[in-house]
């Protein structure tokens, strides 16, 4: 996909305005809202498998609103309230995109390295793993067994 057809498609205006409403920037913590174009680019490659019925939710969305032109001209407050209402109550492709946009979102380096995580993968410096208290399975342990034997 070329960032020309970023650009063209109303519903990638809609995707783009409503990504960027579930995940803002935040100028404390320097990361990126979700609509970044990396992470719009990332986010529209994962649902494209599923571009008809997102399609579908993006028009049956914008046409409770008149067209993709009147829901786009909403302002901040308002877009954001339709948007969390939408994904509520349309949960099917609209879940999809959300999902989407959390993977790609979670997965960008400047996210990862606000929180704190490096944005390289874990081998061959693995990840330390805190051990836990094992005695909590004891109960469990004490059990007879759940099953018959034979």
């Amino acid at each position: 996909m070329t960032d020309q057809e970023i650009q063209d498609s109303s519903e990638t205006q809609l995707i783009r305005r409503m990504v960027g409403s579930l995940i803002p920037a935040s100028r404390n913590h320097g990361i990126p809202a979700a609509d970044d174009p990396l992470i719009l680019k990332r986010v529209l490659q994962a649902v494209s498998r599923f571009q008809a019925p997102l399609t579908a939710e993006l028009r049956a969305l914008a046409g409770a609103h008149g067209s993709p032109e009147a829901l786009l001209a909403l302002d901040a407050a308002d877009f954001g309230e339709v948007v969390a209402r939408a994904v509520e109550e349309r949960i099917g492709a609209l879940g999809i995109l959300l999902t989407a946009v959390l993977q790609a979102y979670y997965t960008d380096p400047r996210v990862l390295r606000s929180l704190g995580k490096s944005p390289d993968p874990p081998f061959p410096h693995g990840n330390d793993i805190a051990q836990g208290d094992w005695t909590l399975l004891d109960p469990v342990r004490s059990r007879p067994p759940l099953y018959r034997d034979g």
